[in-house]
């Protein structure tokens, strides 16, 4: 069954998604950068729109039986230019609070940004609106920050995980860190890493061992790997089984022997969308 389901996520998420935009008549391509189940074929979605921009940031994706997905704009109030969101490239849902999830950018940049987003999101007359409850900071080095996922400990703490994607002369490997992140506080404190190896292919600054993380029912840990040689292509992705989580702050992730589940090539699978376990 989870590779049935995995096999369909990895066609429907695609790098350029034809969606159809609530406000406009014809089909336009959409970049989304991460995505998370927001309720039964309701996806939130987000994109990596730089600081500079208008465009969106974030909007959330109806998929519906036998017609085209539809598009729904969300509307938010991020501030000023300089507090506007740079890249997400990360999203996820928050257990035991359903209409709230954690959105990242992928890192630093000119000694900015680098935060965690804690929003709400609310459903408005014609639109979806989102509020932004909280901001904390990412550990300072981190980079190319692709996939988030969370584990839930009480009503306001959770073990946070963050999976960067390797592929650059600071970090070559993929890399899972952890920390426990604390919503009423607006703190993190990073508790541990690990390195993950794509083991499909050689080492290469193109190959991204990490670009998106899944934890399923059954606590496991899932994760996706992509070959991304430039904007043209060709892509290459693979989903692998890497192990298992717990809800241990201090040793949350067992690594076991990449078991190899699916592959896609032609796409760049950046986003994976179910819930994790509660």
């Amino acid at each position: 069954m989870v590779r049935t389901l995995l096999s369909a996520l990895l066609c429907l998420l695609a790098l350029n998604l034809n969606v159809h935009a609530q406000s406009v008549e014809h089909v336009r391509q959409l970049d989304v950068s991460g995505m998370a189940l927001f309720d039964s074929n309701l996806f939130v979605v987000v994109h990596d729109t730089k600081a500079a921009s208008d465009e969106a940031r974030m909007g959330m994706l109806h998929i519906r039986d036998d017609e085209p997905p539809v598009y729904l704009t969300v509307e938010a109030d991020w501030g000023k230019k300089k507090e506007r969101p740079n890249d997400f490239e990360s999203v996820c849902m928050l257990q035991g609070r359903p209409d709230e999830l954690l959105a990242a950018e992928s890192k630093y940049h000119e000694g900015g940004y680098g935060r965690i987003f804690h929003i709400q999101m609310r459903r408005g007359k014609l639109t979806w609106e989102a509020r932004v409850k909280g901001m904390i900071p990412l550990p300072e080095d981190t980079d190319n920050l692709e996939g988030m996922q969370t584990i839930r400990l009480d009503d306001h703490r959770y073990i946070l995980l963050l999976g960067e994607r390797g592929g650059s002369d600071d970090k070559p490997q993929g890399e899972i860190r952890w920390g426990t992140i604390d919503l009423n506080q607006k703190t993190l404190s990073m508790n541990g890493r690990v390195s993950f190896d794509a083991p499909d292919w050689s080492p290469s600054e193109k190959n991204r061992d990490i670009s998106e993380l899944y934890i399923d029912d059954e606590r496991g840990l899932w994760i996706a790997a992509s070959d991304d040689p430039g904007n043209s292509g060709p892509f290459r992705s693979v989903i692998y089984r890497a192990g298992t989580v717990s809800g241990d702050p201090q040793n949350p992730i067992q690594l076991t022997e990449h078991r190899r589940c699916g592959n896609s090539t032609d796409s760049k699978s950046k986003r994976w969308a179910r819930p994790s376990f509660r």
